[in-house]
């Protein structure tokens, strides 16, 4: 009796994904784990992880002196994490197109 992996070894791919070539064995792919892939893109932009911690912190910092009734600075916090998200939305931007501008620079082999 034939186990799963070897049945669906042997069907072939479906129909509408039949125009795509095959999948490429030389092109250096590798799994990466949850944290290999955050250690990896933390280098690579190193200030979205600050923005989304700064985020996160003015907004459990807000809610909190909302709750114990300082509305004052609780509307402070709240526009900081405004500002926090804008920074973050910044950085993601400025990643893809730095990313982008370095991928035009390399030299084709």
């Amino acid at each position: 009796m034939a186990t799963s992996t070897e049945t669906t070894a042997q069907k072939p791919p479906p129909q509408e994904f039949a125009y795509l070539p095959p999948p490429r064995q030389d092109i250096g792919y590798h799994d990466e784990g949850l944290k290999d892939k955050f250690i990896r893109k933390t280098k690579e932009n190193p200030f979205v992880p600050i923005g989304v911690a700064m985020t996160t912190f003015a907004l459990s910092y807000g809610l909190w002196q909302m709750k114990t009734g300082n509305t004052r600075r609780s509307q402070t916090m709240m526009r900081v994490r405004i500002g926090a998200q804008g920074f973050t939305l910044f950085a993601v931007l400025g990643g893809v197109f730095y990313t982008t501008m370095k991928a035009r620079k390399k030299p084709e082999n």
